[in-house]
């Protein structure tokens, strides 16, 4: 939405920024000792790092509207094999999920879900996998900060401050919701999030 809304420079340097902003308040400003698996959420984001560039090399190869119909392909398969019965969930370790990660990262800007793809599997439970995506999105979205940075394109709109506001707001009001999660709802959350970014993908797509 902030893309379209600003722009490929100004969408995606404030959503990098403001994804540093959120994970910092979820780790940092809860009163609370953070649980990560910072092990596992270790080796995702070293396995990340050469996914990314692997995403740069294949945007000269394939269009960002097919990867990202490659991404919500995917996801959906991961949500039906979490939801129906009798059917073999889909794992994946953690090489190949950083090495997804990385790719999309860069390539299409979506990056989360072959990580929590990979938590899900793990069996965390909720307050250790929130904490473990939080340390995860942070490591990369500094690192793909660095890099808007880096090459010049790094650039922010007026609207910065109320933008900023408005997701505080919102993390401190999913505190609320999460602490009242049980583990199964926990799950249905993620699922029902991941749903919703493969339909936003799809519309934008189509608009």
């Amino acid at each position: 939405m902030l893309v379209g809304a600003y722009g490929g420079e100004q969408g995606i340097s404030t959503l990098t920024l403001l994804s540093i902003l959120l994970n910092l308040m979820t780790l940092a400003t809860e009163r609370r000792r953070p649980a990560g698996d910072w092990r596992r959420g270790g080796r995702l984001i070293a396995w990340y790092v050469p996914g990314s560039f692997l995403g740069a090399l294949l945007l000269e190869v394939a269009s960002a509207t097919v990867l990202k119909l490659v991404i919500a392909f995917g996801v959906t398969v991961a949500i039906i094999t979490r939801l129906a019965p009798g059917i073999a969930t889909l794992h994946l370790r953690a090489a190949p999920a950083g090495l997804l990660g990385g790719v999309f990262g860069t390539s299409t800007g979506v990056s989360g879900p072959p990580f929590i793809v990979h938590l899900l599997g793990a069996g965390l439970p909720p307050a250790r996998m929130r904490d473990t995506l939080a340390g995860i999105f942070l490591a990369t979205a500094a690192i793909a900060l660095g890099t808007l940075a880096a090459v010049g394109v790094f650039s922010l709109p007026a609207e910065l401050l109320w933008l900023a506001l408005a997701m505080a707001t919102g993390q401190v009001a999913g505190r609320r919701v999460f602490a009242r999660l049980s583990p199964a709802g926990y799950e249905r959350v993620v699922l029902a999030t991941m749903f919703a970014a493969v339909l936003s993908t799809l519309i934008l797509l189509v608009a």
